[in-house]
């Protein structure tokens, strides 16, 4: 939608930072600190898109009411959306995303 909201604040869970920490270690290990750089920034980006845009994400109800996903390079990003953008986790595509989200 093209109206002038205000980008919600973005809360970022321990886990959803542990996977940053292990994306970014796992690929500077790879393809170097650089890349690295730009891979996260990159996650950086989507985060302040969803922020602005909360609705852009595929729902995903079936794995846990209110949560949806945005897919960001091999990575899908998983949040819901309250007052605040709570970014639950951050996993590889090929991940099983109901063996890594569990009720909280």
């Amino acid at each position: 939608m093209n109206d002038k909201s205000v980008r919600k604040h973005i809360k970022v869970t321990a886990k959803a930072r542990n996977d940053l920490l292990e994306i970014g270690n796992f690929t500077e290990s790879k393809w170097g600190r650089s890349q690295r750089n730009h891979y996260l920034k990159q996650m950086d980006e989507a985060f302040n898109l969803i922020g602005d845009s909360p609705k852009i994400g595929k729902d995903r109800s079936h794995v846990l009411a209110g949560y949806r996903s945005f897919q960001q390079g091999s990575h899908v990003i998983y949040y819901r959306e309250s007052e605040t953008i709570e970014i639950i986790r951050v996993l590889h595509e090929r991940m099983d995303v109901e063996r890594h989200i569990q009720k909280a």
